[in-house]
């Protein structure tokens, strides 16, 4: 049984847990034990999620919850009792607990519940050959990313270069003459379905999250 189940996506996981009675969930949640699948979590319902929040237990969920990415952690921890968000958090890494912290600060529906806090700055009078250098002995680069953000001395957003744009330039070349300057700023505390109809509507990969 639990082979099987292991064996299915996780939001198809999230659906049989959800069509299933409570007595069945509990089994699910025991049978799963420690192979429980974090991605689950976000696939639920709010409801729901609290009731297996409940069967899981404070120490475990903090332990599934730090293995998601930041937008879902905030997804499924934002409608927890205060009391229960302060449990899980005081679990997370000092770091991961701030972040999360931080989002949390931000009225509901805004981007800035939902923005990305790891992403890759650099410094537009810099050269690619010392932007290279310093991407490769960087140890705190995010694991995957693409878009690069150009800032200018007071750290400000000018635009941004592909990291495959990066590879392929000339290592002389400085980056303000090769970033794209057609960057889009929004305010952290812009409804998402504004952030939404941006990306839509101007086809963007990202968007760069200010204080306005």
């Amino acid at each position: 049984f639990k082979q099987l189940i292991l064996e299915i996506h996780p939001a198809d996981i999230a659906n049989f847990i959800a069509t299933s009675s409570s007595e069945r969930q509990e089994v699910i949640v025991s049978t799963l034990g420690e192979d429980f699948v974090p991605e689950i979590l976000p696939s639920l319902d709010q409801s729901l999620q609290r009731t297996l929040i409940e069967m899981l237990g404070t120490t475990r969920t903090a332990q599934l919850l730090e293995a998601l990415d930041p937008s879902d952690i905030i997804y499924v921890i934002e409608h927890l009792p205060t009391e229960t968000q302060e449990e899980i958090l005081a679990l997370f890494k000092p770091e991961n607990a701030k972040s999360v912290q931080d989002s949390l600060s931000y009225p509901d529906d805004s981007v800035g519940r939902l923005m990305i806090k790891q992403f890759v700055t650099v410094m537009a009078q810099w050269t690619v050959g010392q932007t290279l250098n310093y991407l490769e002995h960087n140890k705190k680069l995010p694991e995957e990313f693409n878009d690069i953000f150009v800032l200018d001395y007071q750290h400000r957003p000018l635009g941004k270069i592909k990291l495959s744009q990066l590879l392929r330039t000339p290592r002389k070349q400085t980056l303000v003459d090769i970033m794209d300057s057609d960057l889009k700023k929004i305010g952290a505390d812009v409804d998402k379905n504004e952030l939404s109809y941006l990306f839509t509507q101007y086809e963007l990969s990202v968007v760069a999250v200010v204080n306005i």
